[in-house]
């Protein structure tokens, strides 16, 4: 009977243990990611940022000797970017503005461009985290429903790492791993199992970038494809009008006959680059959505 009398006693022990034990491990997860941000930059410059814009070139596994492809990357708050690849038969360009997502696709020299298409909740919903990854550096996500798991200490190329992953939804992640001593970012991971590193520094707006993302993928035959994105110009907080991630207008039909809505034409589309915007969900008419790179 004292046994009994003393359960509810142990019981809110346990649960004070437990609740002090869960307090702690947030306490340093928390502590974790303020040095992870300490390697990218101070927190009075990290708090200020509202825009990255990021320019460089693409170099993808096929690509034919002496191409050149060009990427423009810009993200802005709130949930807002747009991503330009240009080759030389023509241009690609996704947008984000909050919940609406498109995809334009230009050809000069083909009558029936440019195409307009709108994109769907998948896609919104991945475009929204990508768009927070790469301006909150780390930080908040739990003021987005989001929550960041801790998976300790683990191996990395044989070298200790820490493991935080970033869950936006219950399918959409990034895992990433860090120096444990630096916070620095080693590699990422997204969901749809692209391993992202980085290479080179470049300085802007008080904050560390990397030069170049490397990009590890999986292709639909199964095979492995690299790609790397090489910036020449990273700008901080530059201003962006509205209508830069705005839905365009669509081509009206008396324009070559073209209909005003109509899913990229398959043969413009590019392979995946860095990070990740996934494809659109099946459709014959439609074609894979150009990745979005992660280029923290």
């Amino acid at each position: 009977m004292k046994f009994l009398r003393r359960l509810p006693v142990l019981l809110l022990l346990a649960t004070t243990a437990t609740t002090a034990a869960t307090a702690a491990r947030a306490d340093d997860v928390a502590a974790f990611i303020a040095k992870a941000r300490a390697a990218v930059g101070s927190e009075d410059v990290l708090a200020k940022v509202a825009s990255v814009h990021y320019i460089g070139t693409v170099e993808l596994p096929d690509a034919k000797a002496g191409a050149k492809t060009s990427i423009d990357v810009l993200f802005q708050n709130p949930y807002r970017q747009r991503i330009t690849v240009t080759t030389d038969t023509g241009s690609q360009t996704t947008g984000l503005d909050g919940y609406s997502a498109w995809i334009r696709e230009e050809r000069p020299a083909d009558p029936k461009y440019p195409r307009l298409g709108l994109l769907g909740v998948q896609q919104v919903r991945r475009m929204r985290a990508n768009t927070w990854e790469n301006l909150a550096f780390y930080s908040g996500i739990e003021h987005v429903d989001g929550h960041v798991e801790d998976a300790g200490t683990v191996q990395l190329d044989g070298q200790p790492a820490r493991k935080l992953i970033f869950w936006h939804d219950n399918d959409v992640f990034f895992a990433r791993w860090f120096d444990p001593v630096s916070g620095q970012l080693l590699q990422t991971e997204t969901d749809d199992g692209n391993k992202i590193r980085e290479a080179g520094e470049i300085l802007s707006g008080g904050l560390r970038f990397p030069r170049q993302i490397i990009t590890v993928s999986k292709g639909p035959n199964g095979a492995t494809n690299t790609s790397t994105i090489t910036f020449d110009t990273i700008k901080v907080n530059e201003p962006a009008p509205d209508s830069a991630f705005a839905v365009p207008l669509p081509p009206p039909r008396s324009a070559n006959n073209a209909p005003p809505f109509a899913p990229p034409d398959p043969t413009l589309t590019i392979p995946p680059p860095p990070d990740h915007t996934p494809a659109p969900p099946p459709d014959p008419g439609a074609s894979p959505l150009f990745p979005t790179p992660n280029v923290k």
